[in-house]
């Protein structure tokens, strides 16, 4: 397979990178075509193919579906703090060149199979007491609007044959890095950090606030299943399984874990991120589950798997 990727130097695009590069790749590649604004992760492979540059000029574009791709897998983005900031910017980039890379990947290779990260932020603060899939799409940040708007664009191009589409709503990813690239949730990977060092923290939202959340290796291994998916209408945009924790569990969980106290962490809250990031009911989602998308299982086992990626992450450097 010739496969693309987007945003392959951020922090799914790199534990994606390394499943599909792995002893045990669970997908049969020809050449793997890497590309970022800033592509500091570059894998010595041979069948690896780098591209450093902004998705928004059309010579970057080109060469990455050069020949015809048979997965693309768009993981760019302007993330939502930064987007908030600069929605002009943020349109550029998160719309309209992911508009144009379909639409010339679609052209070099008709059908070509496309896999989009959307967001949960394209579903707005969740309303009423579950969300389901039939959740109407109400988003309040920048992001999430331009998310909808780029769901609905590759649902349309798989309608007219163009491409084989399918749009991932990714929930809270598990632990990013401490370095600051943009999103407004990154406290909640703070969470993982500090509980596995053992430093005192304050949590910008309170105790019972509740989220969903997904580990970097349960999304990669969802990125792979949906590689490899046949196109269905009802699979055009779906929101993944997650779990559904309190802020208060999941210290709870990672205390337990690493043996740390619980009373590292303090609590702040902020008005704001508490109702865009801390405020989740439970959550359905039979259409992926049937599908075979999955979610972590438990909190424990969440923290326990983000755990064992910090220790790895600590060891490897």
């Amino acid at each position: 397979m010739k496969i693309a990727i987007t945003g392959a130097a951020g922090f799914l695009g790199r534990a994606l990178c390394a499943r599909l590069l792995g002893r045990q790749a669970p997908l049969p590649i020809e050449e793997l075509r890497l590309t970022d604004l800033n592509l500091s992760y570059r894998p010595e492979h041979p069948r690896v193919r780098s591209f450093a540059g902004d998705l928004r000029d059309p010579a970057l574009r080109a060469d990455l579906v050069s020949g015809g791709l048979d997965l693309l897998i768009h993981l760019a983005a302007l993330p939502s703090g930064a987007s908030e900031g600069e929605p002009g910017m943020a349109k550029a980039v998160n719309l309209d060149a992911a508009i144009a890379l379909f639409t010339e990947a679609a052209a070099a290779r008709p059908g070509v199979r496309v896999v989009h990260a959307s967001s949960i932020a394209a579903l707005g603060p969740p309303q009423g007491p579950v969300v389901t899939d039939d959740a109407p799409l109400r988003p309040t940040l920048t992001y999430g609007a331009l998310k909808v708007m780029l769901e609905t664009w590759l649902t349309d191009m798989t309608r007219r044959g163009d491409v084989r589409g399918l749009s991932l709503r990714l929930p809270g990813l598990v632990a990013r890095p401490l370095v600051r690239t943009g999103q407004a949730s990154a406290f909640l990977s703070d969470i993982f950090h500090h509980m596995h060092a053992g430093e005192p923290f304050t949590v910008p939202v309170s105790p019972d606030g509740t989220t969903w959340l997904m580990s970097v290796q349960r999304c990669v291994d969802n990125f792979v299943h949906a590689a490899t998916l046949p196109a269905e209408p009802a699979l055009a945009a779906i929101t993944l399984p997650a779990v559904h924790t309190s802020v208060r569990a999941l210290v709870s969980a990672l205390a337990e874990a690493t043996g740390h106290l619980a009373s590292l962490a303090s609590y702040a809250p902020d008005p704001r991120l508490q109702a865009v990031f801390a405020s989740y009911p439970p959550l359905n989602t039979p259409v992926a589950e049937a599908a075979g998308f999955r979610d972590d299982g438990s909190v424990q086992s969440l923290a326990g798997r983000v755990l064992r990626q910090l220790r790895n992450e600590a060891a490897a450097d």
